[in-house]
């Protein structure tokens, strides 16, 4: 079962400002960014609901993966606030429950990039079946 997120509590825990001065809000089941100083805004991903889970949802392309960790990455109030993670990409879905990360493994390495801070979550943990439960 799979429908849009709608949930004011999970809209308030997505609405907030970094310290870089980027604006993030879910509105909708979009999940979007204003990058400090510019008056428009991106839709960055989707809330989705999966079994009752929050599941955060994007579309990204093959150069969407960061080389020098491989990894993937994620926006760390999602990660904190959602219940899992799915990208799309390569014609490949790629699922994973962000409980089974903070067990399984060290916290993600957070980094800053072109204006943004991100958790990158290594090719590696998308590719361990004990723990894509999505």
């Amino acid at each position: 079962m799979k429908g849009h997120a709608n949930s004011k509590e999970l809209d308030m825990k997505l609405t907030f400002a970094d310290g870089l001065g980027n604006n993030y809000w879910c509105e909708d089941g979009l999940f979007k960014i204003r990058i400090k100083g510019t008056s428009d805004y991106t839709v960055i991903g989707q809330i989705i609901k999966v079994n009752n889970l929050n599941i955060f949802f994007k579309n990204e392309k093959a150069n969407g993966i960061f080389k020098k960790t491989m990894s993937w990455s994620v926006i760390p109030q999602v990660f904190r606030h959602c219940d899992g993670i799915w990208i799309h990409a390569f014609e490949q879905d790629f699922k994973v429950l962000t409980n089974d990360i903070r067990f399984v493994h060290n916290p993600p390495i957070k980094r800053k990039t072109r204006g943004e801070y991100k958790l990158d979550l290594p090719l590696t943990l998308w590719k361990d079946k004990k723990i894509i439960l999505v």
